[in-house]
């Protein structure tokens, strides 16, 4: 998804780049709160006709869900932030804060689209002089788009 808080000239301002989450992490707790009453009332049956090695079992499957929901929304955290100012074009990147900035002239900064044949995803890379490096890696297709349209304004 694309947060764009761009200045009326559209010319500075900032683009906040962020994966879509189709479900919040109060929706995951629910879904995990229904798969344990699931697999809860099942145990009940199993300890009731003595099979009651299989409740230890259940027990680690609810806390692998949780652990894997947990780590796949830590991960979902990503941000990257491009900030246009006047004269310069900043790339900010991180999970909960910035971890990585990379500050360029403006004027030498150009971005490419590579669109491959196959049914792979395209691929934004911002180059500058001879380096290059990719952005938007999470984005849907419609999102790059939209973000390619936003670029070529700011860009060019």
């Amino acid at each position: 998804m694309i947060d764009n808080q761009l200045v009326d000239d559209n010319q500075t301002g900032s683009l906040t780049l962020y994966q879509n989450q189709s479900l919040s992490w109060k929706g995951n707790k629910i879904f995990i709160a229904i798969l344990a009453a699931y697999t809860t009332f099942f145990c009940i049956g199993w300890y009731q006709i003595g099979a009651w090695l299989v409740l230890p079992f259940a027990g680690a499957e609810g806390l692998l869900v949780w652990v894997l929901i947990y780590t796949f929304k830590l991960h979902q955290r990503y941000r990257e932030q491009l900030i246009f100012t006047k004269d310069q074009f900043i790339i900010k990147s991180g999970h909960k804060q910035c971890d990585h900035e990379k500050v360029y002239p403006r004027h030498a900064v150009r971005f490419k689209v590579f669109e491959p044949k196959t049914w792979h995803p395209k691929r934004l890379y911002i180059q500058y002089l001879d380096q290059q490096f990719e952005i938007a890696q999470y984005l849907s297709d419609e999102d790059k788009d939209d973000l390619i349209d936003l670029l070529e304004k700011l860009l060019i």
